[in-house]
């Protein structure tokens, strides 16, 4: 007998792997580690860890969550995501009712984080946020391609100048 709970949160953890892949972004599922959690999906997979590790909600509180809930969750996602290694930042993804296309999910990260992630390598010294607790929520879709935009600019940046 399937546990319909962890079939639910396993075809949600497999979506989100497929929207990041769908935008060109390497992407694993993790497998269950008890206490130990390392979050349900990685994007940029690297050595035994990632750049960004995905903490994904599919059940019926996900749907609507209170601000309360989301935040438990998101410092869930950041205590899983501090146990990856060479991660640079969580996310936290919602499954939104009634929509089956994970690009549609609602997504949460830092903006210092993200902020971080998108500046020019030159850049970087310089960003700063005025709080850290400071987040930001879009469409996974939306999400997703700012990551990339922001992946390859530094990768390309760094391989030009000969850093990686």
């Amino acid at each position: 007998m399937t546990n319909r709970s962890k079939a639910k949160g396993t075809a949600a953890e497999s979506a989100v792997k497929a929207a990041a892949e769908a935008n060109g972004i390497p992407a694993v599922r993790v497998a269950l580690a008890g206490s130990q959690d390392q979050s349900d999906v990685w994007l940029w997979p690297i050595n035994g860890g990632a750049k960004v590790a995905v903490e994904v909600k599919s059940g019926e509180q996900s749907a609507n969550p209170s601000w309360t809930q989301i935040d438990k969750w998101f410092r869930e996602a950041e205590t899983q995501a501090a146990r990856v290694s060479d991660c640079d930042m969580a996310v936290l993804v919602c499954k939104r009712k009634g929509s089956g296309m994970a690009g549609d999910w609602f997504a949460w990260v830092r903006v210092s984080d993200l902020n971080w992630w998108l500046a020019t390598p030159e850049a970087i010294p310089h960003v700063t946020s005025c709080t850290t607790s400071q987040r930001v929520m879009m469409p996974l879709g939306d999400l997703l391609h700012q990551l990339k935009v922001g992946y390859y600019r530094h990768h390309n940046e760094r391989t030009a100048h000969g850093s990686v």
